[in-house]
C-alpha cells in the first residue's frame, strides 16, 4: 500500500491547536473558577466578565522582538464589575490583568529575544486505578532474621521467601488537589490515606463524606472488612499449638499418677494444678487471639521435659506444670501489652462524630492518645470535674491555635468545644476534597470515575463525592476477591497529554489565585482611603450645644437664662443653614470629583498586574517544561515541538523511574515512537509522537486507521482516529499488506493483531487496517531509508544524530530519500511558502512568480 503522505496533518498542529483552545475556552474557564472575588464580610465583590476579554496588538512583531531582545506578548484586558454593598455603588470598568505571551505561527514563544518551546507532558490521567503489591518475607541461613521486601524490586531474589502476601490498593487521582489512597492491609482491613498524615479507617471516612450507616453497610459487598479495623471487645488470648501439646501431655501424666500414694499436701497441690490445667483447656475454645511463636530451642526443651513427665516424681510433675503455667501467664501479659500499644478506633454512628474523630486523629501529636476518647461523653461526669473528651479537645485546640486563650475569645466555652472540633473537621474535609477551588478532578477524571465505578454523576461535578469513595471501596473488595482485575498504569488509556495550552492555563489559574489574595489584602486599605476622601470633601462643623455652654461662666440672673435660650436657637438656625449649603456644594461642585477619585481607587490600588505577571514569568523562566528551542536544523526544531516528557511537575523523576515506566508498551503502536528517545538518564522518559498521531480534546493520543468491510479497504470514507482503549476491541491488520487496485486484501490468511495477541484471520474478519508503515515511527526515524534493515540501537542513534547536523548554505536533495523530507521542511517554517498552489514561472534572488 503506498505511503499517503498527503493525508498527514501539519506537524506543528499539536502546539497551535492547544494554544487556540486556550484562547477560546481556557481563559474563560479559569476566570469562571474565581468568580466572584469577595472580602470576608462579603460587602465588596469583583465580578469578571471573561467572555468579553480583549488581547491588544503586540508591541513588537516576532522578528523585531528577536532583534531588540523583547518579548512577543499581548496585554489582557477584562471587564470587571466592582460592587460595594456598604456604600451602594456599582462600577463597571476595563481592567488590565497582565501580559500573555503569544505563540508564533511556527509554534514557539519569544521571551526576551529567545525562542522557547513548551514541551508536551504525558502523565497519569485523572481517575481511579487499582493495583497490588506482593510482599515476601525472607530468612537468612541462620534463621534468626526475617525481612519483608517488595517482590517488584527484585531484592533478595537469591533467597527463597518464607511466606508471601498481597496488598491491594487504589489511588484516586485528581488534576488539582491532594491524592487519596484506599488500601487494604494484610489483615484485610481497609484504610484511607493521603501522602501526609495518619491512616483513617474507611468507615470513618465514608461517614464523614455524608453517608449514613445503613447506606454504607448495604452498598458494600463484604461489610465486615469495612468494620474490621474498629474497636472490638477484648478477649482472653488462646494458647499456641505447642503450648496446647505441652498442657495435654502434662495433664495425661498427672492423671496416670493419680493411683499412686501421696501425702496430703502432695494431693492437695496436685489437685490445684490439675484443676488449673483443666480449666485452662476448657477456656481455650472461648479465646480469640494466638500467642506469638516462641524460639525453636525453648520449644524443644519444653517438649523434652514433658516427654519424661511419666518417669518423674510428683515434685517434678508439679514443676513441669508450674513451668507451663508461668509461660502461659507471661504470654498473656505480652499480648496485653502489645494490644494496649495499638490505637483503638471506636465505632461511630453519625457524620458529626466522624468529623470530630478525624480531626482529633489528624491533629493529635501524643503517641499514646486514644482516639476513642474523641467521642462525645458529655453525659458521663468525671470525678476530677472534666471529661476525657474535653482534655483531648483542649490539647488539640492548643496545638491548632497555639494559645489556649484564643478559643475563649471566640466564645467557645466548655460546652461548645465539641461543636468547634466538629466544625473544624468538617472544614478540613471540605477544603481537601469538596471545595472546587482547591480540588478538581477535571472532566476526564469525572468521566473515568463514572465509567469505572458505574456511576451516573453529572459531568460538571468535578469534586469528590461520598458515592465515589463508597463504590471505590466496594470495587477494591471485589478486586481482592478476584472478581475484577487490577489496572495497567502504563497502558495509554490511563495516560494523557498535557499540551502547551493546558500547561499555560494551569499557570494562569495560579496567577489568578495570587491576584485574588492581593485584592483581598488591599480591600482594607481601600476602605481607609475612601473614608479619608469623604472626610476631606464634607465640611466639618463644630457647633456649641447645651453641654458646651455649661462650661461657660455661671449665670444667675433670669436675663442670662433668656440670652442662653436665644443663643441656642441662633446656633441651631446657623447649623441648618450650613448643612444645606454643604449639601448643595457637595451635590453640584464636588460630586463628580469624588466619584472619579473613588473609581480610580478601585481600579488602580486594588487590582494590580504584578501578581499575574510574576506567575507567568515564573513558569516560562523556571519550569522544566519550558525550554530553549533547539534550532540547529529544521528537523531538530520540529522534533522539539512534538516531544513528550514524563518528567516535570506531577510526573516522575529520572532517578526514581523504573524500567516499567521507561519501557515500550504494546499500546504505543501508532502513537509513541519506539525508536527515538535520548540516551542516558532520560531514556524512555522523553519520547516523540509518531508521524500520524493526534491529541484529541481530552488529551488522549489517537492513531488513524482505514475501515475494512468484507475484505475491501474503505479509503473513501476517510480515516478513523482510535485511542488505545478502542484499538483493543478491534481486529487490526498491518499497513504494509498488498491491496488490489480496487481495494481488496489478499485471499490468504492475513496476520492481524487482536489486543496484545497476534494471529492469522481471513480477510472478511479484518475490521481495520493501518494507514501507512510510517505510522508507528516518528518523523526523525521516518527520514532513515530502509529502516527495517537496521539494528534498533543504531536506528536510535541515527534518529538522534540527524538533529545534530549543521545545515548547509546551499541545500541539496538527499541521494536516497523516503518522501517525507519536503513535508518536514515546509511544516518547520524554515522555507518560504506560497498562499496558493500553482506553477513557478520565474525565480530570481529578489522575487518568485507563481502563476495560478
Amino acid at each position: 500500500m503506498p505511503i499517503n503522505r498527503y493525508f498527514l496533518s501539519d506537524f506543528v498542529t499539536v502546539q497551535r491547536q492547544s494554544f487556540f483552545e486556550l484562547l477560546e475556552k481556557g481563559l474563560i474557564e479559569e476566570f469562571a473558577k474565581r468568580n466572584p472575588i469577595t472580602n470576608g464580610r462579603k460587602d465588596y465583590s469583583f465580578f469578571f466578565y471573561p467572555e468579553y476579554y480583549i488581547l491588544t496588538r503586540p508591541e513588537y512583531k516576532p522578528h523585531e522582538a528577536i532583534l531588540k531582545n523583547k518579548s512577543y506578548t499581548s496585554k489582557l484586558f477584562v471587564p470587571v464589575q466592582i460592587t460595594n454593598k456598604k456604600h451602594k455603588q456599582i462600577v463597571l470598568k476595563w481592567v488590565y490583568i497582565g501580559n500573555i505571551p503569544l505563540m508564533t505561527k511556527r509554534g514557539h514563544f519569544i521571551l526576551n529575544g529567545a525562542a522557547r518551546v513548551i514541551v508536551n507532558q504525558i502523565l497519569r490521567s485523572p481517575g481511579i486505578y487499582y493495583q497490588q503489591k506482593i510482599y515476601e518475607n525472607y530468612e537468612d541461613n541462620k534463621g534468626s532474621k526475617s525481612n519483608a521486601q517488595d517482590a517488584e524490586t527484585g531484592e533478595g531474589s537469591s533467597l527463597q521467601p518464607v511466606n508471601t502476601y498481597k496488598r491491594f490498593y487504589c489511588d484516586l487521582i485528581c488534576m488539582r488537589g491532594s491524592w487519596l489512597r484506599i488500601e487494604m492491609d494484610k489483615e484485610k482491613n481497609i484504610w484511607a490515606q493521603m501522602k501526609k498524615g495518619p491512616k483513617i479507617p474507611i468507615y470513618w471516612f465514608l461517614l464523614a463524606m455524608g453517608l449514613s450507616e445503613k447506606v454504607i453497610l448495604k452498598s458494600i459487598m463484604d461489610p465486615q472488612k469495612v468494620l474490621g479495623n474498629l474497636e472490638r471487645n477484648k478477649a482472653v488470648p488462646k494458647l499456641s499449638k505447642k503450648n496446647k501439646k505441652d498442657l495435654t501431655i502434662a495433664r495425661s501424666a498427672m492423671q496416670a499418677d493419680e493411683t499412686r500414694k501421696f501425702t496430703g499436701e502432695d494431693k492437695k497441690n496436685l489437685g490445684i494444678k490439675q484443676d488449673f490445667i483443666i480449666s485452662d483447656s476448657v477456656n481455650e475454645s472461648n479465646s480469640q487471639y494466638d500467642l506469638k511463636n516462641e524460639g525453636k530451642e525453648n520449644s524443644l526443651n519444653k517438649i523434652n521435659q514433658v516427654n519424661f513427665v511419666s518417669e518423674l516424681s510428683n515434685k517434678s510433675v508439679k514443676k513441669a506444670s508450674s513451668f507451663i503455667e508461668e509461660d502461659h501467664q507471661k504470654a498473656i501479659k505480652t499480648t496485653a501489652s502489645t494490644s494496649s500499644k495499638k490505637q483503638n478506633y471506636p465505632y461511630l454512628k453519625n457524620t458529626p462524630e466522624a468529623w470530630q474523630a478525624i480531626y482529633a486523629l489528624l491533629h493529635s501529636k501524643t503517641k499514646n492518645s486514644n482516639v476513642s476518647k474523641t467521642k462525645d461523653k458529655s453525659d458521663q461526669k468525671d470525678t476530677k470535674g472534666a471529661s476525657d473528651t474535653d482534655k483531648i479537645q483542649d490539647s488539640i485546640i492548643k496545638e491548632t491555635f497555639g494559645d489556649t486563650k484564643f478559643p475563649g475569645r471566640l466564645g467557645l466555652g466548655p460546652s461548645s468545644k465539641g461543636k468547634n472540633l466538629t466544625e473544624l473537621g468538617r472544614q478540613w474535609l471540605y477544603n481537601r476534597f469538596m471545595n472546587p477551588r482547591s480540588y478538581d478532578l477535571g472532566k476526564q477524571g469525572r468521566i473515568a470515575f463514572n465509567k469505572k465505578l458505574g456511576l451516573t454523576i453529572a459531568s460538571h461535578q468535578l469534586t469528590l463525592t461520598g458515592l465515589d469513595v463508597l463504590y471505590a471501596t466496594d470495587y477494591l473488595i471485589k478486586v481482592e476477591k478476584g472478581i475484577f482485575n487490577t489496572d495497567d498504569i502504563d497502558h495509554l488509556k490511563n495516560r494523557r497529554v498535557r499540551t502547551s495550552g493546558e500547561l499555560i492555563q494551569i499557570q494562569i489559574g495560579v496567577g489568578l489565585v495570587r491576584l485574588e489574595k492581593f485584592i483581598r489584602y488591599n480591600e482594607n486599605m481601600l476602605e481607609g482611603k475612601r473614608k479619608e476622601l469623604i472626610q476631606k470633601t464634607t465640611p466639618s462643623l463644630q457647633l456649641k450645644t447645651e453641654d458646651n455652654l455649661k462650661s461657660d461662666s455661671k449665670v444667675s440672673s433670669t436675663q442670662n437664662l433668656i440670652k442662653r435660650k436665644f443663643t441656642i436657637a441662633r446656633s441651631a438656625l446657623r447649623a441648618d443653614e450650613t448643612r444645606e449649603s454643604a449639601r448643595k456644594h457637595s451635590n453640584f461642585s464636588s460630586k463628580k470629583d469624588i466619584s472619579q477619585q473613588l473609581k480610580s481607587l478601585t481600579s488602580s490600588s486594588i487590582i494590580n498586574n504584578k501578581a499575574f505577571n510574576s506567575a507567568i514569568r515564573e513558569f516560562f523562566g523556571t519550569s522544566p517544561l519550558s525550554q530553549f528551542m533547539d534550532q540547529i536544523n529544521p528537523l531538530a526544531e520540529l522534533t522539539h515541538k512534538r516531544r513528550l516528557s514524563s518528567m516535570g511537575p506531577g510526573g516522575v523523576t529520572r532517578d526514581t523511574a523504573t524500567l516499567a515506566i521507561r519501557g515500550i508498551h504494546p499500546t504505543h503502536y501508532g502513537r509513541i515512537c519506539p525508536i527515538e528517545t535520548p540516551e542516558g538518564k532520560n531514556t524512555g522518559l522523553v519520547n516523540s509522537m509518531t508521524t500520524y498521531a493526534m491529541v484529541n480534546s481530552s488529551g488522549i493520543l489517537e492513531s488513524p486507521f482505514y475501515k475494512v468491510y468484507k475484505g475491501q479497504v474503505q479509503k473513501n470514507t476517510g480515516m478513523y482516529y482510535l485511542n488505545a482503549e478502542q484499538e483493543e476491541k478491534i481486529k487490526l491488520a498491518a499497513a504494509d499488506l498488498y491491496v488490489s487496485p480496487i481495494g481488496f486484501l489478499p485471499k490468504a490468511m492475513i496476520p492481524a493483531r487482536i489486543a496484545e495477541t497476534f494471529t492469522k484471520i481471513s480477510r472478511s474478519s479484518v475490521q481495520y487496517i493501518g494507514v501507512s508503515p510510517l505510522q508507528m515511527i516518528s518523523i526523525a526515524a521516518s527520514l532513515i531509508p530502509f529502516l527495517e534493515h537496521d539494528d534498533a540501537n543504531r536506528a536510535l542513534m541515527g534518529s538522534n544524530m540527524q538533529r545534530q547536523a549543521v545545515p548547509l548554505i546551499r541545500h541539496e536533495r538527499p541521494i536516497v530519500g523516503t518522501g517525507l523530507e519536503g513535508r518536514a521542511v515546509s511544516d518547520s517554517g524554515h522555507v518560504i511558502q506560497s498562499k496558493y498552489s500553482g506553477l513557478v514561472t520565474y525565480v530570481s534572488a529578489k522575487k518568485i512568480i507563481v502563476s495560478i
